[in-house]
């Protein structure tokens, strides 16, 4: 097997591809998983990595990590990511562009990227217009989350974030107002990064997040 381990250095680090495709827009993001700027010109790839960094199970990350070249055409791949038990290739739809009355997208998987997936242990995922869409409020959430872990954890020390775990216990809810009461010495500010930091590690849950957008009602858990 095949497998890179979390401990190990990521197989890819950055982008193989930056060559911004014609008619295409440009969106410079700061990925509090990865601690370094990431490009993306489609919206669905922008939302996909407001996905994977909400994912607690996604350990690293790679946009356009490889381009895979075939008979007719290249390839870019559309995210490389790395998970506990096993590697991903992620291939997005090719138009991000959807209406109700339209089937949903799929994207193809090339066989060329099939086989070297194959020979590298590589699950290859095709993933669907409609999992990208299925949770508007969830990315939008995670996108302000993002936003703000990106301008204030490097205010955050790790026996800060310690210290806030420890004032959750397992399966007690608390909103994000009640938090923020209960430490009313500390500045809300670090408070709020330090609840956004536990939340994307996944020592904490909140599944407000895909029902409403995020206020200080919004409720956390502890797992």
């Amino acid at each position: 097997m095949n497998h890179h381990s979390a401990a190990s250095t990521p197989r890819f680090c950055k982008p193989a591809d930056n060559h911004r495709p014609y008619g295409s827009h440009r969106f410079e993001v700061w990925s509090p998983k990865l601690r370094r700027r990431i490009t993306f010109f489609h919206d669905r790839s922008l939302e996909m990595w407001a996905l994977l960094e909400a994912d607690p199970s996604v350990l690293a990350f790679c946009e356009r990590p490889i381009v895979i070249k075939g008979d007719k055409r290249n390839v870019v791949v559309d995210f490389w990511v790395q998970r506990a038990t096993r590697e991903e290739i992620l291939i997005l739809p090719s138009s991000s562009k959807h209406k109700k009355s339209e089937p949903v997208n799929t994207a193809t998987i090339d066989p060329y990227l099939s086989s070297w997936a194959e020979t590298q242990d590589i699950h290859v995922r095709s993933i669907s217009l409609a999992e990208i869409i299925a949770d508007p409020i969830l990315i939008a959430n995670w996108k302000t989350i993002l936003h703000y872990l990106a301008a204030n954890i490097p205010l955050l020390q790790p026996e800060y974030i310690a210290r806030m775990q420890s004032q959750f216990l397992a399966g007690t809810k608390s909103s994000l107002a009640e938090i923020e009461q209960k430490l009313s010495s500390d500045d809300p500010i670090l408070v709020r990064t330090a609840v956004f930091a536990l939340l994307q590690r996944g020592v904490l849950r909140s599944d407000d997040l895909r029902t409403a957008v995020l206020n200080p009602s919004t409720r956390f858990v502890a797992i």
